[in-house]
């Protein structure tokens, strides 16, 4: 992450101070850590949309994407999958075997339902917007999907794995923009902090996602609204 200068635009009405003056702040702070420290209930800081631009702009960066980009296109997450399926890891014979052994039709119908619905699923406006960042800054798009959704946008992918994210790459990276990830599958995020930790990691999601510590940064809003305005302002030349 380089220092650089980013003028606010003067129509945004998110923000009256200069959105370059308090990322450099935060990163500040941020790297200010206490490794000694175990994080129960993670309190990561708060990012504007538009420090969020500035980050993307200035830093080598990548994109992580789970489950929740791709609820507005109605395809269930993986729990939601389990759930319907009667699959409960707490209990030691969950209703999911039950119902393969009396009703196993009604488990067929509902995998032949959950990948019809991938089928005919649509990327939605923030799949786009990823795709966009992506090409603008030529940065790799990891994922742990398999609905196609970024692949039908017509960009490629990485499947969210640590077999080809080796220390050399990590280094590379300044920064992960986490989108719509609730954990951290595959361990991407995990050896991303263990092997840089001066690394900046942000999370757009509605809920704070526990691979977030205090030293992380969180963009708490809607993913469908506010990802393409964060696309706009990454690209915007004026910036």
């Amino acid at each position: 992450y380089n220092k650089g200068t980013f003028k606010s635009s003067k129509k945004s009405p998110l923000i009256s101070i200069d959105p370059q003056q308090t990322l450099d702040k935060k990163i500040t702070q941020s790297r200010k850590r206490n490794f000694s420290n175990v994080y129960p209930k993670p309190k990561p800081k708060n990012l504007s949309i538009e420090e969020c631009a500035c980050l993307i702009k200035q830093s080598k960066v990548a994109f992580v994407t789970g489950a929740g980009i791709s609820l507005s296109a109605s395809i269930p997450t993986q729990q939601e999958l389990e759930l319907s399926l009667g699959q409960e890891t707490k209990t030691p014979c969950d209703r999911f075997i039950k119902t393969a052994i009396n009703n196993p039709q009604k488990i067929v119908k509902t995998i032949e339902n959950f990948f019809a619905n991938l089928k005919k699923a649509k990327p939605t406006p923030a799949h786009y917007a990823i795709k966009k960042m992506a090409i603008y800054k030529a940065a790799p798009i990891l994922t742990g999907n398999f609905d196609l959704l970024h692949e039908k946008t017509g960009i490629k992918v990485e499947f969210k794995t640590t077999k080809h994210w080796t220390k050399k790459a990590i280094l590379k990276i300044d920064a992960i923009i986490c989108i719509g990830s609730r954990d951290d599958f595959g361990a991407i995020l995990g050896k991303y902090k263990k092997l840089n930790p001066l690394g900046i990691l942000v999370a757009i999601n509605k809920e704070v996602p526990d691979y977030l510590s205090d030293d992380d940064f969180i963009i708490q809003e809607n993913i469908q609204k506010i990802v393409p305005k964060l696309a706009q302002l990454t690209v915007n030349k004026r910036y």
